[in-house]
Formats: structure tokens, sequence, C-alpha cells
């Protein structure tokens, strides 16, 4: 189980650093693994990111403050 708070921080991630706009439930898998939440993982690990089905307002709102 991820927080909120750390969907978001995969959000700003994959906008920071892959330039990909990404919504809260395409994120959540990303979000697992940046957290450990997923537990312990292989060396190497795919992970699909989906979803800009995000209004540019509400991604502002998510992604324009760090935590």
């Amino acid at each position: 189980m991820v927080t909120d708070d750390q969907i978001q921080e995969a959000m700003r991630f994959t906008f920071d650093r892959l330039k990909i706009v990404v919504e809260p439930s395409g994120a959540t898998g990303l979000a697992a693994i940046l957290s450990g939440a997923a537990g312990r993982l292989p060396s190497r690990v795919g992970v699909i990111i989906s979803g800009g089905n995000i209004d540019a307002g509400r991604f502002a709102d998510v992604c324009g403050t760090a935590t």
C-alpha cells in the first residue's frame, strides 16, 4: 500500500526525470517501488507507468509543491 504523498512523489519523478505526465493511478506501481512498499526486489524490475488523463491544472497542483 502506498500513500497519496508517495504517489504524488512518483508523479513528480516521472515528470522531472522522464518528462512524462502520468495520472495518479498510473504512478502507483512506481510509487510502491520508490517508497520500498513493494518489498525486496531483484536487481532488474519492470513497472508499467500509464495514463496521462489528468487535467493540466490538477497536475500542476499535484506536482507544483515539493514534499
